[in-house]
């Protein structure tokens, strides 16, 4: 069973179709804004199950990935853009996080997948980004040989665990998304 914490907004819809696609099970999350859209309500009660979750209410999060005997999670609930404060903003996005992080460590989740999109960049400074276009900001990977010192810091994944980290490049008009 996959956790889709963010699961009905629009890129977290999209990721259940293709898990649904290959045959997974999920659990799909919303906070306020309840919808089911044509593609996927076949699925619900069957494969595709819907759950009310505050990511920051760190109990709710347990009981939820133990009582769906959750396998991994893909974590997408974001606050919706500029409904919070961004004190709140970052306490919300935090507080969420650490409540997966905590849950999965507790029932031995072995995967777990953080999206974020382009957005976060605030805009990039020749606008949106193009499918063809390269994101004009990079991500600075360990060289092989300092990885020692990088997990000797706490940035590393645990023993037998995998992270993932997305960023959804871009979102095209047919629905499609693609993610880089």
């Amino acid at each position: 069973m996959i956790l889709i914490t963010g699961g009905l907004g629009f890129i977290g819809l999209h990721t259940a179709r293709r898990f649904l696609d290959v045959g997974e099970q999920v659990v799909l999350t919303q906070y306020k804004m309840r919808r089911e859209p044509d593609f996927i309500k076949s699925e619900v009660g069957k494969r595709a199950f819907i759950e009310t979750l505050d990511v920051t209410a760190g109990h709710d999060v347990i009981d939820l990935v133990r009582r769906h005997k959750v396998t991994g999670i893909v974590h997408l609930a974001v606050p919706g853009l500029g409904a919070l404060s961004a004190a709140e903003n970052y306490r919300v996005n935090m507080m969420g996080f650490l409540n997966i992080l905590e849950a999965a460590r507790l029932f031995d989740v072995r995967r777990v997948s953080l999206a974020s999109s382009i957005g976060v960049y605030a805009s990039p400074p020749e606008g949106p980004s193009a499918k063809k276009r390269s994101c004009p900001y990079t991500l600075a990977i360990p060289p092989r040989h300092s990885r020692r010192r990088w997990r000797s810091s706490g940035c590393t994944t645990p023993p037998g665990r995998i992270s993932r980290w997305w960023r959804c490049a871009s979102v095209a008009r047919s629905g499609r998304f693609t993610t880089a």
